[in-house]
């Protein structure tokens, strides 16, 4: 009779144990997979922004005296960002960033450019489109940061490990440049866009 009580505490045992590591490994699944669909909601806006940079510089591209080369670089960086992994679309994505301040500072020395009411319009667009960006990258990370510490806690790094999870980046900015929020108007470039 007592080996039947153990023997039944022992199944027991298994079965809760079990039931815990699949309710553990399943809640490591659906956190990676929540840091992937929102890996693509970062890439789907940086290539929101990307479209529309492209259109603005098609739509000056042929004034005389804008530089050919932004506009081809504009391009080059708006095909090559996604399809790598995940590392090198980061490098890539961050590119895009010193590419979008370029640009805006090469506007700047357009004045004629900046008074087209499809110039303003573009631009009123790329401003609401950095703000999402920037939601997109904050949510990313905070994310990044929930899943990063759901599978480095103990005892969950165990199955994290046997599941071969491993860590994810985080969307960081490692160089001054990026520090600096671009400049999307002149001094009186939003009073113009608000006329």
């Amino acid at each position: 009779m007592i080996g039947f009580i153990i023997l039944a505490a022992v199944i027991g045992l298994i079965i809760i144990t079990m039931g815990w590591a699949i309710g553990l490994f399943n809640m490591i699944t659906i956190a990676m997979q929540t840091v992937n669909n929102q890996w693509a909601n970062v890439k789907t806006e940086y290539q929101r922004r990307a479209d529309l940079l492209y259109n603005l510089t098609g739509a000056v591209k042929n004034h005389k005296e804008f530089e050919k080369d932004t506009y081809i670089a504009i391009a080059e960086a708006r095909n090559g960002n996604f399809g790598k992994g995940k590392s090198e679309e980061l490098k890539n994505l961050k590119g895009l960033d010193g590419m979008f301040s370029k640009l805006i500072a090469t506007y700047e020395n357009y004045p004629q450019l900046k008074s087209s009411e499809l110039y303003l319009k573009l631009m009123s667009e790329i401003t609401m489109s950095e703000n999402r960006v920037n939601i997109a990258r904050t949510d990313y990370n905070e994310l990044v940061r929930d899943y990063n510490i759901l599978i480095k806690t103990f005892p969950n790094l165990i199955f994290a490990n046997m599941g071969n999870y491993k860590e994810q980046a985080f969307f960081e900015v490692d160089d001054k440049e990026y520090n600096k929020a671009p400049k999307l108007f002149p001094e009186n470039g939003s009073e113009q866009l608000a006329k």
